[in-house]
């Protein structure tokens, strides 16, 4: 009876995990529409989230700020890679719509596939038709006639290549550490690398609106905060492989929210692109057991 309870609470937490991620690109998208600087958005999201960690974790869980050389080493480079990556995303997303952006940063398993290639690791057949379908799909998806704007998609692709590149460092040397203590210091790493951007950078000073600031607190509070500790407290209770069932449904609510929040309309053909990216995702997953939640 405990052992249900327990599971029971892991996926409504992972569902609520994911209910909280799917928001991000919308949010991001209003910041961007409010004409913010996306570095700006960037930066103050990564602060008060880096800030509510530490005092979140200062408060109930002081050793999971303890970190070891060596995990603040790998913590920091992937927390550089990721930030480039959130730094490309938002630079594109004022060039596409969220929808689109969404469903091209959904491919980002077969970059990790392919990455994994690169270090020695064998691509088996299912991987390949997961390629070639979700290809299929991205062409089918962008073929949205004047609307194409080619810089958009390349930098959501880099997106896409960074946060692919993130999660494998995070596999390759930092599995054996402590989730927690591997995101406070990634975030915070991120925060700081924003800021050296923002610094060396073209940057303005103008007010930041209401809606401004929804977009930054809705981000740094909603979709970073509390989606990285409901995340936790999901794999604890039922594992990473079941956690990790829910990422097309954070895809799918991202889509839908940009629908209904933004007016944002996709024509059959883009439909059925995102469908065979979707599915091909949904497949590989299965095939390798694993895949991981997105942070945009």
């Amino acid at each position: 009876m405990v052992e249900n309870r327990n599971r029971i609470l892991g996926l409504a937490l992972a569902l609520i995990a994911v209910l909280t991620a799917s928001v991000a690109p919308v949010l991001v998208k209003v910041g961007v529409n409010e004409n913010i600087h996306p570095i700006t958005l960037l930066m103050l999201r990564l602060w008060i989230a880096s800030a509510f960690f530490w005092v979140y974790f200062s408060i109930t869980k002081p050793a999971v700020l303890r970190i070891t050389h060596r995990q603040f080493i790998y913590s920091s480079i992937a927390g550089a890679v990721n930030c480039t990556g959130l730094i490309l995303y938002y630079l594109a997303i004022q060039r596409l719509d969220v929808s689109v952006a969404t469903m091209i940063f959904s491919f980002y398993p077969i970059f990790t596939v392919l990455l994994l290639a690169l270090k020695g690791e064998r691509i088996h057949l299912n991987a390949l038709i997961c390629i070639i379908v979700s290809l299929l799909g991205v062409y089918l998806l962008l073929q949205i006639g004047g609307g194409l704007n080619i810089l958009g998609i390349l930098l959501i692709l880099g997106t896409t290549f960074g946060y692919a590149l993130h999660l494998n460092i995070v596999q390759w040397y930092l599995s054996d550490y402590s989730a927690q203590t591997t995101a406070i210091y990634t975030i915070t790493t991120m925060a700081v690398i924003c800021t050296l951007v923002w610094l060396l950078g073209p940057r303005s000073f103008t007010p930041i609106s209401f809606a401004g600031w929804i977009s930054i607190l809705g981000t740094a509070v909603i979709s970073t905060a509390l989606t990285r500790l409901a995340l936790f407290s999901a794999i604890r209770r039922i594992g990473s492989g079941q956690t990790s069932y829910f990422g097309p449904l954070e895809i799918l609510l991202g889509i839908f929210w940009a629908v209904v929040f933004l007016g944002e309309y996709l024509n059959p053909r883009q439909w059925f692109g995102g469908f065979l990216i979707l599915a091909s995702m949904i497949w590989l997953m299965l095939y390798k057991g694993n895949i991981s939640k997105q942070i945009t």
